[in-house]
């Protein structure tokens, strides 16, 4: 069932988005409903909201966008999480990841043990979660602080506060100013990326190099499932797609998945032609492409001809 957000939970995200200096929209798997990313647009063409991505699985908003505010799995510190003062979550079920280590130091006490690391909200921040599933009852230790939780359809939830703010007062210099800081940030990190694509002098094959190569030579209609682990973000960052449902990666913990799904996807395009694709790629490390058994994978692509007519190729 698709659900709707209450009027309640609109206005106090209007109050909060209107009053907000620094708000935030962090989402994970928001784009697999593909109705949802252009009513995304819609609200940070509207606010100037950036859009991080955290552990995500999908393309939840086209990467050369100007609130694109980039992505993670866990590292590095984020520091837009830090600064907001308003954050909404949506569809997501790791905004922000604090790992702790342990002090080399001989601590005063146990609790000095431990040490905080990476990215967290601030105290003062509101904090407000739409999802699909906002208490993630069957998720253990789930816990991230939020003042209402919201159980919507995310491209639904997304109209209905785009049509509310959009018929109240909204301080546009504000908005302005924000979007002309995000444009210009969200340039400077594209210019970071394109140099990490350049060749090196010593002639070694870096992971950004290898997947700008796959952006640049693949067909228009070509999927690309992300099993790269510790270079997931290189696969995201350099393929950079643009748009909804052209780069997946498996919302689960396991490894194995990316080859299986290749099969899959080709399978999917040759019933609904919508989803067919002149190309499918597979991006595997850390000993994913060794876990998707490989013989397997390879006899069931033969049997079902899913070769033949769209190749799909692994990196």
């Amino acid at each position: 069932m698709r659900c709707l957000l209450l009027e309640s939970v609109q206005a106090v995200d209007h109050s909060s988005f209107s009053a907000a200096k620094k708000p935030l929209i962090i989402t994970s798997y928001l784009g697999r409903n593909l109705a949802a990313v252009p009513e995304l647009i819609k609200l940070v063409d509207l606010l100037a909201i950036p859009v991080f991505s955290s552990c995500l699985s999908t393309v939840n908003i086209p990467f050369n966008h100007p609130m694109h505010a980039g992505v993670a799995f866990g590292q590095p510190t984020n520091p837009l999480v830090g600064e907001a003062d308003v954050i909404v979550m949506i569809d997501t079920d790791v905004p922000w990841c604090i790992l702790l280590t342990h002090s080399l130091a001989k601590p005063a006490n146990e609790n000095e043990r431990r040490i905080p690391l990476n990215t967290q909200p601030s105290e003062t921040a509101e904090i407000y979660h739409i999802d699909c599933d906002p208490l993630k009852d069957r998720m253990a230790y789930h816990a991230y602080p939020s003042l209402i939780r919201a159980r919507a359809d995310a491209a639904i939830a997304l109209e209905q506060l785009t049509d509310y703010l959009s018929s109240s007062s909204l301080d546009s210099s504000l908005i302005s100013s924000r979007r002309e800081a995000f444009i210009a940030k969200h340039a400077g990190n594209k210019a970071k990326l394109d140099a990490l694509e350049v060749p090196t002098a010593d002639g070694i094959m870096t992971a950004p190099m290898i997947v700008a190569s796959l952006r640049s030579n693949s067909p228009a209609k070509t999927l690309v499932l992300n099993e790269a682990i510790s270079n997931y973000p290189h696969v995201w960052n350099h393929f950079a797609p643009t748009q909804p449902g052209t780069l997946l990666t498996s919302g689960a913990s396991s490894l194995g998945w990316a080859l299986g799904a290749a099969v899959g996807a080709k399978l999917a395009g040759d019933v609904f032609e919508e989803h067919a694709k002149d190309l499918v790629a597979v991006v595997v490390g850390d000993g994913s492409f060794l876990f998707g058994v490989p013989s397997a994978s390879y006899w069931m692509a033969r049997r079902y001809e899913t070769v033949s007519s769209s190749p799909f190729a692994r990196l």
